[in-house]
């Protein structure tokens, strides 16, 4: 699940995810998609080897708070996709995914 992170007045979304592959491998998961090219460009992705498995750090800053669920649901969605890709399978992100993922974090980042 991904989280908001207040440093320095910047609200950012913020995302850990492990998956089991080598670095050069969920990088390359990463970045496969062209669609998710921009986000992933305008975001700090920060990849770190722990073994056999790799941790992907996001943080994405808000530019507009109105957005902020649609953003955490489009990255959630897009690592989910990383992983289904990494166990060999073709990723398909639905368009019913992101509505309910929308929702989800709209609930829950509404007090923050």
């Amino acid at each position: 699940m991904g989280e908001l992170e207040i440093a320095d007045g910047v609200t950012m979304i913020h995302f850990d995810r492990r998956f089991e592959a080598t670095l050069p491998r969920v990088k390359d998961a990463v970045t496969a998609d062209p669609s998710q090219q921009p986000r992933v460009e305008q975001a700090e992705v920060d990849f770190t080897a722990a073994g056999s498995s790799t941790i992907v750090t996001v943080r994405h800053v808000v530019e507009d708070p109105t957005e902020t669920a649609a953003l955490m649901a489009r990255w959630h969605a897009h690592l989910d996709a990383v992983g289904v890709d990494i166990d060999g399978d073709t990723p398909h992100i639905s368009v019913r995914k992101l509505r309910v993922l929308e929702d989800f974090y709209r609930a829950n980042t509404a007090a923050e």
